[in-house]
């Protein structure tokens, strides 16, 4: 509604005491005319849906922190590496073979079939293998998407790479 109003970032506010008639400005009546209309031409974009489930879900998976941490910085773990999920993954439908993932108050699509194979792999308190969660998806231990997808999950803190003599 921001961009619609062409509002400079600062928050709106209706003036007091109202003006009367166009002497001090634009009438109330006027400027509720002007929001009505862009809110309800915002309510119409085919996008508010999906913006409102991306913020759904990282709100959920931060438990209504906002904002969330920064993730922190991880390098990508190697094939044998053990992991242990130690926080929910929020996943939501985002259409055919799409997914909305969010963890600790950050929200990313993950796409393609894989990425319900994978979920089913990383429920809280699950302890495995890079290796074996790549081969639970069909692929092989150096599979980009697997690395990348823990390493992300790692930087938000729903993962914890595990030394490797940690066994649980």
């Amino acid at each position: 509604m921001h961009d619609r109003l062409g509002c400079d970032g600062s928050v709106p506010l209706l003036p007091f005491p109202a003006p009367a008639g166009s002497e001090g400005g634009a009438p109330v009546a006027q400027v509720l005319a002007q929001v009505g209309e862009a809110a309800g031409a915002v309510m119409k974009d085919e996008h508010l849906a999906r913006a409102l489930r991306v913020r759904w879900a990282a709100l959920r998976s931060a438990a209504g922190l906002d904002p969330a941490p920064p993730p922190r910085p991880t390098a990508p773990p190697a094939p044998g590496r053990r992991i242990e999920v130690v926080r929910d993954i929020v996943r939501i439908p985002d259409g055919p073979n799409r997914w909305i993932w969010a963890a600790e108050g950050h929200a990313f699509p993950v796409g393609g079939s894989a990425g319900a194979r994978l979920a089913e792999q990383l429920f809280y308190g699950r302890n495995l293998t890079i290796t074996q969660l790549s081969r639970s998806v069909g692929a092989d231990e150096h599979n980009t998407a697997v690395l990348a997808l823990v390493t992300k999950l790692a930087g938000l803190r729903a993962v914890e790479l595990l030394d490797e003599e940690t066994r649980r």
